[in-house]
């Protein structure tokens, strides 16, 4: 068990001996890829994810993608609304 800078207690998975990944460069059966984690105040947390610029800027790019295919839902039902209206009215 390694300690870091506020004095908690790291687990580190003995298999992967804390990195998450195999040599291969799977994920680790052990641990499932999280690698190391901390007991604190009764819950364990652990570390996902490593996050970079990259994931970061693929997530925003990912929400700006979901905005504009709902934005074109939205006008599809829209003009199918209308369309429906115009031809059903009498």
């Amino acid at each position: 068990m390694a300690e870091n800078e506020l004095g908690l207690p790291f687990i580190h998975c003995p298999v992967c001996e804390g990195s998450g990944k195999k040599k291969t460069g799977f994920d680790c059966p052990n641990c499932n890829g999280m690698g190391m984690g901390s007991f604190q105040h009764g819950r364990f947390f652990y570390w996902g994810p490593k996050l970079g610029k990259a994931v970061i800027e693929l997530d925003h790019l990912r929400h700006k993608f979901h905005l504009i295919i709902n934005f074109d839902s939205l006008e599809i039902h829209i003009n199918i609304r209308r369309i429906t209206y115009f031809f059903l009215r009498k």
